[in-house]
C-alpha cells in the first residue's frame, strides 16, 4: 500500500495518542468539560469543590484534574509559568492542544453520549470564555473528534453559570468548526457533503443564573438528558445491528418508532448492497 509521508505521520500522530496519552486521561466515571470556576467564591457557588461535588452528583469527573494527566498539569500550576517566556508560550499551546486532544478522543473512544461542559465565564474581557481552554482547544476538538474521525454523534451539553446562553451557545458552537478546515484540506477526495454527513452532533444550553445553582435539582435535570440520551444511542446501535444484518422488517419498526439513522447507516446499507434498507434510511 502506498502512503503518503503526511497520512503517514497523521496515522503515526493518532496512533501515538491513542496508544499512550488517552490511557493517561482516563477516568472512572464519564468525564464533564468545565470553564471558570475557582477556590475564593464567597457564595460557595462557582468554586472547586462545588464543581467537583456536582460532578459527583451526576456520576461524572472532571478530566482536569481527576485524570493521570489532568493531575499532572495542575501540579505545574496549568502551565502558567510557560507563558511568562515567549519561547515556552508555544510550547504551552502545543501542550493544551495534545491534552484537548487526548481528553477527547478519550470521550469518543468510551462512546461517550453526552459531553457536559460548565461555564462560568463572559464571553469577552479579562480570563474571557473566548481565551479558555474550553474554547480554544477542547470544544475544537469535539468538533475535530465528532466530524473528521467521524462515527460519534455526542450531544453537547452547555451548563452557563452566567445566564448568557444566547451569547455563550453560539460562541461555543462556532469553536467546533475551528479545526476542521486543516483537516478536511488533507482529505481531497471528500465531498462538503460527505464529510458533513459523518457525524449528527447535537447541541443544547441551559441556563443557570440567579437562584439556579450547582445542586442536587439541576444535576437530576442534567442527569435525566443523559439517560434520555444513553436510551437513544441504545436504539440506535439496534438500528445500526439490525441493518448490518439486513433485517428489513425491524429497521421498518425501529424507525417507525422513532429512531433516529446516523449518516453511516445509510451508508453501511449502500456499501451491503442492501437497497430497500437504504431508501428507507
Amino acid at each position: 500500500m502506498d502512503v503518503t509521508g503526511e497520512a503517514l505521520r497523521r496515522y503515526q500522530a493518532l496512533s501515538f495518542l491513542r496508544s499512550w496519552l488517552v490511557d493517561l486521561t482516563t477516568t472512572v466515571q464519564h468525564e464533564l468539560l468545565w470553564a471558570g470556576f475557582w477556590d475564593g467564591d464567597p457564595r460557595n457557588r462557582k468554586n472547586q469543590a462545588t464543581l467537583s461535588n456536582f460532578a459527583k452528583a451526576i456520576e461524572h469527573a472532571t478530566v482536569h484534574p481527576d485524570s493521570f494527566l489532568g493531575q499532572a498539569i495542575e501540579a505545574s500550576e496549568n502551565l502558567d509559568a510557560c507563558y511568562e517566556d515567549m519561547q515556552t508560550s508555544a510550547l504551552a499551546g502545543n501542550m493544551w492542544s495534545i491534552a484537548s486532544m487526548s481528553f477527547v478522543l478519550g470521550m469518543r473512544e468510551r462512546a461517550q453520549g453526552t459531553v457536559i461542559a460548565l461555564v462560568n465565564k463572559q464571553i469577552t474581557g479579562e480570563h474571557s470564555l473566548s481565551q479558555s481552554v474550553l474554547s480554544t482547544h477542547e470544544i475544537p476538538t469535539v468538533g475535530l473528534a465528532a466530524w473528521g474521525l467521524g462515527f460519534w454523534s455526542p450531544k453537547v451539553l452547555v451548563v452557563d453559570l452566567m445566564g448568557t446562553c444566547d451569547k455563550t451557545s453560539s460562541a461555543l458552537q462556532k469553536r467546533l468548526l475551528a479545526r476542521l478546515p486543516y483537516w478536511a484540506k488533507s482529505m481531497t477526495n471528500w465531498s462538503p457533503e460527505a464529510f458533513a454527513m459523518r457525524s449528527r452532533l447535537r447541541w443544547q444550553c441551559i441556563d443557570c443564573s440567579g437562584a439556579c445553582n450547582l445542586d442536587t435539582a439541576l444535576a437530576e435535570r442534567v442527569e435525566k438528558l443523559v439517560k434520555a440520551k444513553e436510551e437513544q444511542d441504545r436504539k440506535g446501535e439496534e438500528l445500526t445491528f439490525a441493518v448490518l444484518h439486513g433485517q428489513l422488517q425491524l429497521v421498518e419498526a425501529l424507525l417507525k418508532a422513532g429512531v433516529q439513522a446516523e449518516p453511516f447507516d445509510k451508508e453501511l446499507a449502500v456499501n451491503l448492497g442492501l437497497q430497500q434498507i437504504a431508501d428507507i434510511l
